[in-house]
């Protein structure tokens, strides 16, 4: 019999470490372990490695769905231990660590410099015609999320000229045996 307890002990202790391990992987994956410092650089590598149209608009759209939930909050890395470098004493919100980060801004950085990205959004379109990625619609949402309301305006515009200057960039790049000529000579 008390082999048969102490079966029933060890797999009562494994499935107790196994919940535990759960619910430290949920509380991190909802920010209860990670500071600010570390969710703005994993927000910024996300914005990366972005590859394609349709893994841009879904890591837009849950920084967005993110951003709309203020109960997610992150420490800074120095607090409670007397470092004031940050000048601010409370933990921050997922949208307060999206707008310190630099997420958006490689984000952008990523599409202008991907052609299959930057056409994408150039092409943008009706939303209820185009079976495109989304990825124009989802940067607009996130525009609105993170701008101030007088920006909101001229967003489009911005972004088109972010775009195509970052296409003409990439046209007018010297040519490897060609000194001072152009990629398109």
């Amino acid at each position: 019999m008390s082999w048969f307890s102490g079966k029933v002990s060890h797999l009562m202790r494994d499935a107790q470490r196994g919940a535990n391990s759960a619910a430290e992987r949920a509380q991190t994956a909802a920010g209860g372990s990670r500071t600010a410092d570390e969710l703005a650089a994993e927000l910024e590598n996300q914005a990366r490695r972005v590859a394609g149209p349709q893994a841009a608009a879904e890591l837009l759209m849950r920084w967005v769905e993110r951003s709309e939930v203020p109960q997610n909050i992150f420490p800074l890395a120095g607090m409670g231990s007397g470092d004031s470098s940050h000048g601010l004493a409370e933990p921050l919100n997922f949208h307060q660590v999206l707008l310190r980060s630099q997420a958006l801004e490689l984000l952008l950085e990523a599409c202008g410099k991907q052609p299959v990205l930057r056409s994408d959004i150039l092409r943008g379109g009706d939303p209820e015609k185009d079976s495109g990625s989304g990825l124009r619609e989802a940067l607009g949402k996130l525009a609105e999320c993170t701008l101030l309301p007088g920006a909101r305006v001229v967003w489009p515009g911005l972004l088109e000229v972010l775009l195509l200057s970052a296409a003409h960039e990439e046209t007018t790049i010297v040519a490897p045996g060609r000194p001072g000529g152009s990629a398109n000579n």
